[in-house]
């Protein structure tokens, strides 16, 4: 079984890419990581050699988080599993070894949120198996800066039958430490929101109305 991550980023590489590409690393040496350096000031490093642990991605100019995504994905068409990550995370233990257990018909995700019928999992941690990724396709770019991205994709692989389920992949993740400083994000959020609810023509309610399982 093959697997690789994509690791998005937008600076923070002394603060938060680099750990979390090291912590990955600890785990699973093997491991492919596609790193997206969605527009940093300055840009990433590049790998030194062929053996440096990360394969870069430049998005050039700051786009949406999707964009940002689908960037990576273009790249994950040869692998059984592509694991979605924010770059505020650290490795616990081998991503590897959990998803061995994970079955292929589901998409996964360490954060589960359920509003009446409805499931959706947060995208700071996607396990997507190749046939879910196949039939589902990319992330919406419709979608401003970030936010329901994650629960459109969850909507339409649960259309095509496929199920929404909670992971415990080992990776801790350092909650709203890069989302929520962006300026004006409470609006584009809200934005998201309307957007997710007219191309499903569903209301997902508010915040304090879901069920979240972390």
């Amino acid at each position: 079984m093959a697997e690789v991550v994509i690791l998005v980023g937008i600076n923070q590489w002394e603060e938060f890419t680099r750990p979390a590409i090291r912590s990955i690393k600890a785990h699973d040496p093997d491991l492919q990581i596609v790193l997206v350096d969605n527009g940093s000031d300055p840009p990433y490093p590049e790998p030194k050699t062929d053996t440096e642990p990360y394969f870069l991605i430049t998005t050039g100019e700051r786009v949406c988080y999707a964009a940002a995504i689908n960037a990576g994905m273009g790249w994950t068409d040869t692998f059984d599993w592509t694991v979605i990550l924010n770059n505020d995370v650290i490795a616990t233990g081998s991503i590897r070894e959990s998803l061995a257990w994970m079955t292929q018909d589901t998409l996964w995700g360490n954060q589960l949120i359920i509003h009446k019928d409805m499931r959706w999992l947060g995208l700071w941690l996607f396990a997507i198996p190749r046939e879910v990724r196949n039939e589902v396709g990319l992330f919406d770019e419709n979608f401003e800066v970030c936010g329901f991205d994650d629960a459109d994709y969850c909507f339409r692989a649960a259309k095509l039958g496929f199920r929404i389920e909670k992971s415990t992949l080992p990776v801790t993740h350092h909650w709203g430490k890069t989302r929520w400083g962006i300026p004006g994000y409470e609006g584009i959020r809200l934005k998201n929101k309307a957007y997710l609810e007219a191309k499903h023509n569903l209301k997902i309610g508010e915040q304090g109305d879901w069920r979240v399982f972390d």
